[in-house]
């Protein structure tokens, strides 16, 4: 179990860095547009013919320009969720290598459509949804069995979300009838992410339990987590999202999935079906393998 960190602060925490960072470019966006007028996107946002003049820095500097206050508002959301996941569950680095990892390789996947096919994918590509993606499938490769309410409405099993994105994502990158949104950026970042689970912190097992019942696992573990003396300083909590086995730290201990809880309260409700769901399907899974 990882032990959470001494000190404490938002600047300890990638992801809010990140949003913060956002904040401050999409802030300078609007005050350009209005009073300066510069062509500031030109030559930070990604684009095939911003490569082809080496400005290399675009695979990098698009991740945090967004093309209006919604788009900036979803991926703001995103990637709290699931940047919070991951630096708790994978650490600064590794949640860092997913979400940069994953945004260069769409951009990539962008870039070389666009010199491929300009007409649907030679303009310039903003925002940071390649990493998100990334983030997400990570997630939903490492948690596959966990719930995820799809538009904060409809419950989902993570691994079938993942691949409905993948689908959605290749579907338009294939049939480019929707030029607003940069799928081949998504199903890079995707792919990208899948890859790195797959091949480097799949052979790490210090991170996970990769054996086929790890939902079982975790459920057994929870259960002896209940049992007076099962996880010193440590109790269960069904709403937990940020950590696998689904612990919260008590008795003065310091929570690095603290500031992830504040959205998942307001959304308790819908949370808690979900939730119920979730406990549903353990319960089968562990009588099933009881049975064997």
């Amino acid at each position: 179990m990882r032990r959470p960190p001494m000190s404490v602060g938002w600047w300890n925490s990638p992801t809010i860095v990140l949003l913060v960072a956002n904040l401050g470019v999409f802030i300078f966006q609007n005050v350009n547009s209005v009073y300066f007028g510069t062509n500031f996107e030109q030559y930070f946002a990604l684009s095939p013919a911003g490569l082809a003049h080496g400005f290399l820095w675009q695979l990098l500097s698009y991740q945090f320009l967004h093309g209006g206050f919604l788009h900036f508002a979803l991926n703001s959301l995103m990637l709290y969720m699931f940047g919070k996941w991951a630096e708790a569950n994978l650490g600064t680095a590794r949640m860092l290598e997913v979400y940069f990892g994953s945004g260069v390789a769409g951009g990539i996947l962008q870039a070389l459509l666009g010199w491929l096919i300009p007409i649907y994918y030679g303009g310039l590509t903003v925002g940071a949804s390649a990493g998100i993606c990334g983030l997400l499938a990570a997630f939903c490769m490492l948690e596959p069995d966990r719930i995820i309410l799809a538009m904060f409405v409809f419950p989902v099993r993570a691994w079938n979300l993942l691949i409905a994105s993948l689908l959605i994502a290749l579907f338009f990158v294939l049939v480019p009838s929707d030029p607003g949104v940069a799928h081949a950026a998504h199903l890079g970042g995707m792919l990208a992410a899948m890859s790195y689970v797959r091949w480097i912190l799949r052979r790490e097992r210090r991170l996970f339990d990769w054996r086929p019942y790890r939902g079982v696992v975790q459920h057994r573990e929870l259960e002896a987590a209940r049992r007076p003396g099962g996880v010193p300083g440590y109790a269960p909590n069904a709403l937990d999202f940020d950590h696998p086995l689904n612990y919260q730290p008590v008795d003065g201990a310091h929570d690095v999935c603290g500031d992830g809880q504040v959205l998942l309260r307001l959304l308790d409700p819908l949370h808690h079906v979900a939730d119920r769901i979730e406990q549903a399907a353990d319960r089968r899974a562990l009588a099933g393998a009881d049975a064997r």
